[in-house]
């Protein structure tokens, strides 16, 4: 069975960190059903233009966090962990290849 691809508007500044491997992290509404195994699809978005930039990044979810809110997170929202896949692995909004294996980048 193929993950469930999330397609997610990124701006850049949070975009760039993800990219040079600084933020291992999404912060989210809890609007989608994440679960550990999806992907992100993560679009770098332009607010002020409103549009996308044609750059992407495709993580893997290893963790979800939810009703953690004794310890600062808002009721309604996710902590998920990522991890940035290989460029080499195929993705489209239909699902990962089931050949696709857990490669870091």
């Amino acid at each position: 069975m193929n993950p469930t691809v999330h397609e997610l508007k990124t701006w850049p500044e949070f975009f760039a960190l993800v990219v040079n491997g600084n933020k291992n992290f999404e912060l989210r509404p809890d609007d989608r059903g994440f679960e550990v195994g999806d992907v992100l699809w993560l679009r770098e978005w332009l607010p002020a233009e409103k549009k996308y930039t044609g750059r992407y990044r495709f993580c893997w979810v290893d963790y979800v966090l939810r009703d953690a809110y004794l310890f600062g997170l808002k009721a309604g929202f996710v902590a998920m962990s990522v991890t940035p896949m290989a460029a080499s692995v195929p993705c489209t909004m239909d699902g990962v290849s089931a050949n696709a294996e857990r490669e870091e980048v």
